[in-house]
Parts: structure tokens; sequence; C-alpha cells
């Protein structure tokens, strides 16, 4: 996201079926107007946009396989090995500048099938030479039904709960439930 919350979508996967959604944010300026940011810290600003929306297209799965990380068909792999390899996978991630969220309901294997199956495999924005900017991969952010349910379920507070409720009339809200799973504390983050 970028910093103060401000998000954009690009670099979402175009697919409906996307399991997550992208977002990106320059972690070296806020929003602000010319005036408060003064003309060159604006300029510089307007420069880390235009070169973000020229930046190639990528799959983070060839980002990472270009950097000698090994990325086995997870059904090839045993328990211990998928917790090995999953963390090998967050910290390459991380060393790109991309952040994983929401994670804490699905065990490793769920996480690295995920992954190798469908989120590191989706084009997004190289930013790799893009100083200041950041990926934040959110594993709930398709915001498809199935999403909301899982956040409301595992992540949401009760004044999310609330305003769902009242906002939604008659929806479906599932009772809170803790995650099983306590990885989201330990991944690294922007």
């Amino acid at each position: 996201m970028f910093s103060d919350d401000h998000s954009t979508d690009r670099g979402s996967s175009s697919s409906s079926s996307s399991a997550s959604s992208s977002s990106f944010g320059f972690t070296d300026h806020s929003f602000y107007s010319e005036k408060q940011l003064g003309a060159k810290s604006a300029s510089s600003f307007l420069q880390s946009i235009l070169a973000f929306e020229k930046a190639p297209q990528v799959t983070h799965f060839e980002q990472l396989v270009g950097q000698g990380v090994h990325l086995p068909d997870p059904a090839n792999l045993s328990e211990q090995a998928v917790v090995v390899k999953l963390w090998e996978v967050v910290r390459s991630l991380a060393g790109l500048s991309v952040f994983l969220r929401h994670t804490d309901h699905l065990s490793d294997r769920e996480l690295y099938e995920l992954l190798w199956w469908d989120l590191l495999r989706q084009e997004t924005v190289d930013t790799t030479n893009l100083p200041g900017t950041c990926c934040q991969l959110d594993i709930l952010g398709g915001r498809d039904q199935g999403h909301r349910y899982l956040y409301l379920k595992y992540y949401a507070d009760e004044q999310e709960r609330r305003f769902h409720a009242e906002q939604y009339p008659g929806s479906d809200l599932p009772p809170h439930e803790d995650t099983p799973y306590k990885r989201d504390v330990t991944l690294p983050s922007s």
C-alpha cells in the first residue's frame, strides 16, 4: 500500500479468479500537494509515478527463479520441505520488496501451493529498479465473497464486523475465530 494508506490497483491481476490483489506503495513520499512537498520533492514524486507506469511486467515466479530460487512443485515436497521452501520464498520476496498479508488462515502447504500455482505466476509491475517502492501481496485482496467471509471470520476487528452488519443487514456474518496459524506476525514487512 501507499504510505498513509493510499493505494492503487495497478499491478492487480486482471483474472477474475485471482486469489489476491497487489497494491504498490512509494515508501519515500506521501500524497501531499506540491506546495506542501516543495517543487523538488513534488517533481521527484512525479518521476517515481511515471517510472512505475513505464516499468515492465513480470511475474514474481520469474523474478525468484532469476535470483536462483528453486521453486519445486508442492506435490514433490514433504511437509518439512514445504516449511523450509515457503520461508525461503517469503524471504526472497521480501528482498524484492514484496510482502505477504493475511496468511494465517492457511497452512504452510496451502500457502506455498497458492503461491506456486497462482500468485507467483500473475503478471505484475517489475519494481526492482524503482527505489522506495514496495508491493503488498494480500492473500485476501481479491475481495470476492469467499475472501470477504474469511476476512470477517479471522481478521476483522469488532468495529469492522459491526460496520459490515450495519451496511449489509441480513448478510452472513460468520462468528469470529482465531486464525489456526500465527505466521503473519513473523512475516517481513515494509
